[in-house]
């Protein structure tokens, strides 16, 4: 082989290897990402959470009204006392709606 070609083969090796090491890297600290998401539900206004659970506000409030969501798993009331204000747990709702209809227990 030529000298030429034997450097260039060095440099990649070199190469897969540092990015060998940046991929461990991003694994590790998309686990710690997990782990921390994991851990604590991430409460979210209704406004907030409306385009991401894919609901209007008028029917995450239907839900709650109703019982349909259970406060402390899908529901806080942040209220001072005077009209209720609400954040939602948006990985519970969307585990619920992930369910066939069938199947979601209500009450």
């Amino acid at each position: 082989m030529s000298k030429e070609l034997t450097e260039a083969l060095e440099t990649v090796a070199e190469a897969s290897n540092e990015l060998v090491k940046a991929i461990a890297n991003l694994q590790s600290c998309l686990q710690e990402i997990s782990k921390s998401e994991q851990s604590s539900p991430e409460w979210m206004t209704l406004t907030e959470a409306s385009p991401k659970v894919g609901l209007s506000i008028r029917q995450m409030r239907d839900r709650i009204n109703d019982g349909r969501w259970k406060h402390g798993k899908h529901y806080i009331n942040v209220s001072d006392g005077m009209a209720p204000r609400y954040r939602v747990n948006c990985r519970a709702i969307d585990n619920v709606q992930a369910l066939p209809p069938e199947k979601r227990r209500y009450r």
